[in-house]
């Protein structure tokens, strides 16, 4: 994601399946949202 690489070039990279790749990659992103509501600026 940081190197907005596509789906099927990261998972080439990583040794891992595309699912496993797509699941990670959106309890991440929801990880994120999830901290995001308890930053105040």
């Amino acid at each position: 994601m940081v190197n907005k690489l596509p789906m099927c070039k990261t998972t080439e990279e990583c040794d891992m399946a595309v699912n496993t790749s797509f699941e990670w990659r959106h309890k991440i992103l929801d990880a994120f949202c999830n901290m995001s509501e308890d930053v105040t600026l």
